[in-house]
């Protein structure tokens, strides 16, 4: 009876350390890979970061360069003030 409980006790720790040994590797694979495409996307944050930066300097020239006369030659159209009117939780506006 001793040595069947002894078996049963030997198959579980067995069991576990074979559990523990499986989980042990699949999170140390986890974490390196992790590891290596962290380095990939800071390669790519810094190449859009420097995209967006041309981006940028590209878009206050431009915005620099253009005046109300030419936006309404391109299409334009100013639009009027909405104005808003509240009294208590009412609300009301002019467009």
């Amino acid at each position: 009876m001793g040595q069947d409980v002894r078996y049963k006790a030997f198959l579980v720790l067995v069991s576990l350390i074979l559990f523990l040994g499986t989980t042990n590797f699949y999170f140390l694979s986890e974490a390196v890979h992790s590891a290596a495409g962290k380095g990939g996307a800071e390669e790519e944050f810094s190449s859009l970061s420097s995209k967006v930066s041309a981006l940028e300097s590209e878009y206050l020239k431009l915005s620099k360069m253009l005046t109300m006369e030419e936006a309404e030659n391109r299409g334009l159209v100013a639009s009027s003030p909405i104005i808003v009117y509240t009294a208590g939780k009412l609300t009301l506006d002019s467009r």
